[in-house]
């Protein structure tokens, strides 16, 4: 667990609660901790001394089982894939009054003492890396893992606790992996319920916000409006130590942590073992194993714990408390009972598949200018049907997510690029919907354009999640024709326009969808996918709304600057030789200054941040300007500090694409 936690937990929690947020039921006032919401007195200071990682060898059972038998950690959870969880699950069997939950494990971080899932490997594929073990890290198993896949694996190992005779008390997280992901996180909610389990979800005290980021203090106030009512909060505040405290002076952290305690419920998280062979060879963190464990047998931590007036408890009490006060679940079940949303809601189909006929055309916006009419000629989409198929890799309470295929309008030499791979997010329902394509940022990892269909996709609205030109499973197998291509300035171009044709073809296919409104499709693109977004924007001209976010004009301001993130493509024009006004006529193809004047500003919100070096603000009012009455949003910082704004830029992107058109053409630009 990092600080970080608190963060990511922000982050995914306002998408899931956008879902799962129930109204307020008896014993729930928004007003209170959640201490009191679970009966508590609002002036109590209730505290967990947890320790994580119990059954991960037999150096840290011997460390957990004394210092909860002999010391003052009153709580514990297990990891069920290791290698010693069959000696740990003996002891909880000879102990059942230990509160032992189960500590969701998708990750194996060390060195050479390494685990594998508990579920069949050919079940998540996505969870091993390339040595057959669970991820080193949680970037590995956010960037190869899938929910379904998170879902199967958490299941198995709740499940594999109940076989070895544990009743688990509450499920929580190794380093914090479900929290990375919206989708991550659904699927450890969704198990912990399955389950009646009280699971671990950290309330944010608002005067701890105040010292945050002011964008990250109102979108965590707004998250927190939301989840109160769903009574599934577990702690008021989380304790953990970092590794900048020196072996030496973990004592005096834990009790400077102890007197500060605030009314309400708290969790400090340790981390125990017994200095030996084993756990030195194991890891690198056995000095401080071994002081924690110490710490917490330590007399003097129990007597200023007296002394504080603390209380004690375990998450076995918060379940209960979550039963009695909150009628929610409380002790733990050892089958699994599907929740009424997902009863009401039957998942879509597993698969479909089907063809776009070449009568279904999606003609381009006309054009008069000559010079322009010569350049959209590029970009016209060939005749002929355009088959396709999807296959549901992941289900939400009101939408499902789709792999989706189908052939790129444009040929390309590389085999793999020549398929436009999509995830299509698509709400249930058979009302008709407005859609949206999503392009996402340089890196493709799709963190944030999964993030936005998530959130848009909760709020009843359609999105098409494109992977543009050479990204994803598009890329190329051989690393140096990678590498060739952002260094041929051709190939750049060449990508732009591919990926723009893409963007049309998906909106095509959306207008062959019957639920889909087709006179309400749009396009949203950040960053990259933003400067794409444009251009498919210009060209077509038929989109209801254009949501442009971190994106400009004049390209090669943008691709000449210094930054990292065209190094590349500045290198390329470097070497090449080539004038500046010789890169302007060669990026005209690709230019979003080229067609704005074809875009309706009613229909267009950009988003850009004032101190951007990537997309200069005078990038960004160029483009602004050249399509005219865009309603243009500003925020402080530069180009990655509006991750802090996300929610609230997303709430605003969601309010804009739902409003009326009344509304739209009064707005005006900003």
């Amino acid at each position: 667990m990092r600080r970080w936690l608190s963060m990511t937990v922000l982050m995914v929690g306002l998408v899931v609660l956008r879902v799962h947020a129930q109204d307020v039921g008896p014993g729930r006032r928004p007003n209170q901790s959640v201490a009191q919401q679970l009966g508590f007195h609002a002036d109590e200071r209730l505290l967990i001394i947890h320790a994580d990682d119990a059954g991960m060898c037999h150096a840290v059972n011997l460390g957990t089982i004394e210092a909860t038998s002999k010391g003052i950690v009153n709580s514990a959870s297990v990891m069920t894939p290791c290698a010693w969880f069959p000696e740990m699950a003996a002891y909880c069997r000879d102990h059942p009054q230990l509160d032992m939950g189960v500590h969701a494990t998708l990750t194996s971080e060390w060195k050479y003492y390494r685990w594998r899932p508990v579920s069949p490997h050919d079940k998540v594929p996505g969870l091993l890396d390339s040595e057959g073990f669970l991820w080193r890290d949680v970037k590995g198993a956010a960037q190869s893992g899938r929910p379904e896949e998170v879902e199967q694996e958490l299941r198995s190992q709740v499940q594999r606790a109940l076989a070895f005779g544990i009743k688990p008390t509450h499920l929580d997280t190794h380093m914090g992996t479900v929290f990375s992901r919206p989708d991550f996180f659904q699927a450890y909610r969704k198990v912990a319920n399955e389950f009646k389990l009280p699971y671990l979800l950290p309330r944010l005290a608002l005067d701890r916000l105040e010292k945050m980021n002011p964008a990250i203090r109102a979108t965590a106030v707004g998250l927190q409006r939301l989840m109160e009512s769903s009574g599934e909060f577990t702690l008021d505040d989380l304790v953990s130590i970092e590794g900048d405290v020196p072996p030496g002076d973990q004592k005096r952290f834990y009790l400077d942590a102890i007197r500060r305690l605030r009314p309400g419920i708290t969790q400090i998280i340790i981390h125990v073992g017994i200095e030996s062979p084993e756990l030195t060879a194991t890891t690198s963190m056995h000095a401080r194993r071994d002081m924690d464990r110490q710490v917490f047998m330590d007399p003097e931590v129990k007597q200023v714990i007296e002394a504080e007036k603390v209380r004690l408890i375990t998450w076995r009490e918060i379940g209960e408390r979550q039963r009695r006060f909150l009628k929610l679940h409380g002790g733990p079940s050892t089958t699994p009972a599907a929740s009424p949303g997902e009863a009401k809601l039957p998942p879509g189909p597993e698969h479909e598949k089907g063809v776009i006929k070449a009568s279904q055309i999606r003609p381009m916006k006309s054009e008069s200018d000559p010079r322009l009419a010569a350049l959209l000629k590029r970009y016209e989409e060939p005749v002929g049907d355009v088959p396709w198929s999807m296959a549901r890799i992941s289900t939400m309470p009101s939408y499902d997510v789709y792999d989706l295929q189908f052939p790129s309008p444009v040929i390309t030499a590389t085999p793999e690029n020549n398929t436009v791979w999509c995830e299509y997010y698509c709400c249930r329902g058979e009302a008709k919907r407005q859609a949206v394509i999503v392009l996402h940022i340089l890196d493709g990892r799709f963190r944030e354009s999964r993030l936005i269909c998530h959130y848009l996709a909760a709020r009843g609205i359609d999105c098409v999640m494109l992977k543009m030109a050479y990204y994803g499973p598009r890329r190329p197998k051989d690393p140096e024709r990678v590498r060739a291509f952002t260094q041929d300035i051709d190939t750049v171009c060449e990508a732009v326009r591919q990926s723009a044709m893409d963007a049309r073809r998906a909106a095509r296919w959306l207008e062959s969808r019957p639920c889909v409104n087709a006179s309400r499709i749009s396009i949203l693109g950040t960053s990259l996918g933003g400067f794409v977004g444009s251009v498919a924007s210009g060209v077509d001209g038929r989109f209801a709304h254009s949501i442009l976010i971190l994106t400009g004009g004049d390209l090669p301001a943008v691709l000449t600057t210094n930054e990292k993130e065209v190094a590349a493509a500045r290198r390329a024009f470097e070497a090449s030789g080539m004038t500046r006004e010789g890169l302007v006529r060669k990026l005209e193809l690709v230019e979003p200054l080229t067609f704005a004047g074809r875009i309706d500003g009613k229909t267009v919100l950009m988003v850009n941040t004032r101190e951007d070096p990537i997309v200069p603000p005078t990038s960004a009012r160029a483009l602004a300007k050249a399509i005219g009455g865009v309603r243009h949003l500003w925020y402080p910082g530069d180009h990655y500090a509006i991750i802090y704004r996300v929610f609230e830029i997303l709430d605003r992107v969601a309010m804009y694409l739902t409003e009326s058109p009344q509304a739209e053409s009064r707005s005006g630009g900003m």
